[in-house]
């Protein structure tokens, strides 16, 4: 079963591919252009010519407009390959993203399991953990540790990113 590392590891190497594929075509498209730009300074400088040569003045208008048939078609090629990349880039964005909110879920989780170990050290135990508190007028907090016999409050905050109370704190006996 894949797993999301390997998708997203997989849509990556198909933008890395479709990438590639449009720089080359982006290269090609360039070549034509300054090929393009030469024939259209030619023509300017035979049209300053006398009538004598205004047939060789016409063969080069017909070779300059097809060229530049060829250049609309890439172009209107390379647009459509552009099209489809910033598809697969937003697609592996939205994977990408995903993945860093997957990421700080795990690292919350492991957290809240180790957090009576982690503060032993320190001298610190604690009553209760609990997860996910709200609090009126504050916000809402992922991991909230109390010790209720040291100080009248005692905990260990974690706070939600776009709450009014972000990061980490230590609060102890009431004191931010």
């Amino acid at each position: 079963m894949e797993t999301r590392i390997d998708r997203i590891e997989r849509y990556l190497e198909e933008f890395t591919k479709g990438m590639l594929e449009l720089k080359e075509s982006q290269m090609k498209t360039d070549a034509q252009q300054n090929r393009t730009d030469a024939q259209i300074l030619e023509l300017k400088e035979s049209q300053m010519k006398t009538d004598a040569q205004q047939n060789r003045t016409d063969a080069q208008i017909l070779e300059l407009k097809e060229a530049q048939m060829k250049t609309d078609a890439q172009q209107n090629r390379t647009d459509v390959q552009l099209k489809e990349t910033i598809k697969e880039f937003r697609a592996a964005q939205k994977l990408l993203g995903d993945l860093g909110l997957v990421q700080g879920e795990v690292a919350e989780e492991l957290f809240y399991r180790n957090v009576k170990g982690l503060f032993s050290p320190l001298s610190l135990s604690f009553d209760r953990i609990r997860r996910n508190v709200k609090v009126k007028g504050r916000g809402e907090y992922d991991i909230v540790a109390d010790d209720k016999k040291t100080a009248p409050l005692q905990d260990f905050v974690a706070g939600v990113p776009g709450q009014q109370d972000t990061g980490r704190s230590w609060r102890a006996g009431g004191e931010g």
